[in-house]
């Protein structure tokens, strides 16, 4: 895939979808967490009243060429990618890292992300394309639930 990784601003009308595209790819992304905590955070994350805040605090959600779904965040250091999933038929096809390569180059700052830490696929994805591991994090999420996450970073 030589041609350019083009990134698009979701529409609201796809925001209105958003939440039944990116259930089974939870599901099965995550499917080493209780299906109680999945839900807990897809509904965090993807309902239109999580999606408005997100934008309303500079959220920004990208289709990735149609290939899967990116969620950043500019702070004044780093890029914060919140969320990157490439579905799961485009997958092993190098468009993670034209996102991190594009987003490095369009934005001349370090990457940051959390990861779950049983996230072993994603881990190795983000080892290979430069990030390392600066901290670990445990966040509530409440209900007795909380996410074990690695901080990881790729510098420009």
């Amino acid at each position: 895939m030589l041609d350019e990784l083009i990134l698009t601003k979701l529409t609201q009308q796809e925001f209105k979808g958003l939440y039944q595209v990116m259930r089974p790819i939870w599901l099965d992304t995550y499917s080493f967490l209780p299906t109680e905590q999945v839900e807990l955070l897809l509904d965090k994350y993807f309902s239109l009243e999580a999606i408005n805040y997100y934008l309303s605090k500079g959220y920004e959600y990208f289709s990735v060429g149609g290939n899967g779904l990116l969620v950043i965040v500019e702070n004044e250091d780093s890029v914060y990618i919140d969320k990157l999933y490439i579905y799961p038929e485009n997958r092993g096809q190098g468009i993670a890292s034209r996102v991190f390569n594009k987003l490095i180059a369009e934005r001349k700052k370090a990457l940051t992300l959390n990861v779950n830490r049983n996230n072993s696929v994603a881990i190795s994805c983000y080892l290979k394309n430069g990030f390392t591991v600066v901290k670990e994090e445990i966040i509530p999420l409440g209900r007795g639930l909380v996410n074990c996450d690695y901080v990881m970073k790729k510098e420009v």
